[in-house]
């Protein structure tokens, strides 16, 4: 998990374009949202690796601080099948969030699209598309074309001979925040030769409160 976010901020470090105001809008209402922890993350991974199937479900529920990153209990751990080795129940929504909203930063090159129909609503989408040695990366940003709320970050990232990965995000409204990333779908191909896994992830966050 760790290389997934290195890897998306890394993907993002180009110089970009002098951000209009609506990106500076949006730029602060991620920062906003990064204020805010969940205290309730709920988690089911699927996983495929030599051809054998796994489930694991859990749920955490903050407990404490490691300095500035949240600390879960595990309330509830389930794994199918059944193989003896206890499941990884260390879960943190502050993961996930970090990976969905790390391309969205001053210095982020973007092509803006008005005028996008999603959900029923018009938005606006700011895209990013980045080619840097062996990785691609393309996402794109749906958000409110006045307030600069976040609705959607749609995300796709390759990395030669290491991975395939999609990943949507979706946010929520908030009274104070503007917006807080409350449901993430992730699909990931592991392309390390003679591997052949693949790994869906489902997070859920609630019960936002400040830091």
């Amino acid at each position: 998990m760790k290389y997934l976010l290195t890897a998306l901020l890394f993907a993002t470090s180009a110089h970009a374009e002098t951000a209009d105001p609506l990106w500076e809008k949006v730029i602060a209402q991620s920062d906003a949202a990064k204020k805010w922890v969940a205290q309730d993350v709920d988690m089911v991974a699927t996983a495929r690796a030599k051809g054998e199937d796994r489930m694991f479900h859990t749920r955490g529920h903050l407990s404490g601080w490691d300095g500035n990153k949240p600390r879960y209990d595990t309330t509830m751990v389930e794994q199918k099948p059944v193989t003896g080795k206890k499941a990884d129940a260390q879960i943190s929504g502050d993961v996930f969030a970090q990976m969905a909203d790390g391309m969205i930063k001053a210095d982020t090159p973007y092509k803006r699209r008005d005028g996008q129909v999603l959900d029923g609503k018009t938005w606006t989408v700011f895209e990013v598309d980045q080619s840097q040695a062996t990785m691609d990366f393309q996402a794109k940003i749906w958000v409110d074309p006045v307030s600069g709320g976040l609705h959607l970050v749609d995300t796709h990232m390759r990395a030669t001979l290491m991975m395939d990965l999609y990943m949507k995000t979706r946010y929520a409204p908030h009274a104070q925040a503007g917006s807080l990333p409350s449901d993430i779908d992730m699909n990931v191909d592991v392309l390390i030769p003679f591997k052949n896994a693949k790994l869906h992830i489902v997070s859920t966050n609630a019960n936002w409160i400040a830091r």
